[in-house]
């Protein structure tokens, strides 16, 4: 995520968006193909660059969330995926943007589905699926006028002989 955001800093500087952090001092592992992982935080920063045409403020955190936290939480989980984990990498990527309304929420993950004029409709689906085969969930809040948030939760690795000592 950082590289990605070293490699895009720049860019998206001179057009007139800010990208806050935070970040632990040390996130833990998760078990993830980096090329893929970099494809579905591109996509997000794309969408919501593309929410702010007139550039803003893209608010991204990591942290760890607890399995009961998650279940609790009222927002939109990944279709299809019930397997559950006791402790996740949790990585929110919010901005101030236009937002989504509670129709397009159910059915932006859709392949083919695009809300934009211009749009192809493929890239959130690309991160469903990555998502997906990481074995994790999304979560999406969204107010129009005011804003999304894409919560991107992945199952931390176990370690290695842990109930062995």
């Amino acid at each position: 995520l950082e590289e990605l955001l070293v490699s895009t800093q720049e860019r998206f500087n001179e057009k007139g968006y800010r990208v806050d952090r935070d970040f632990p001092a040390a996130a833990p592992a998760i078990l993830a193909d980096p090329d893929q992982i970099k494809e579905v935080f591109w996509n997000i920063f794309l969408n919501a660059v593309q929410s702010m045409p007139a550039g803003g403020t893209i608010t991204i955190r990591i942290a760890i969330e607890k399995g009961q936290e998650i279940i609790d939480e009222a927002m939109i989980p990944l279709k299809g995926l019930t397997h559950q984990h006791p402790d996740y990498l949790m990585v929110s990527v919010m901005d101030k943007g236009c937002g989504i309304n509670d129709e397009q929420i159910q059915k932006i993950l859709d392949p083919f589905i695009s809300f934009r004029d211009n749009g192809i409709g493929l890239g959130l689906s690309i991160v469903s699926q990555i998502v997906k085969s990481h074995k994790g969930q999304i979560r999406i809040k969204s107010t129009p006028g005011k804003g999304t948030r894409f919560k991107l939760l992945f199952p931390l690795m176990q370690q290695e002989n842990q109930g062995n000592r």
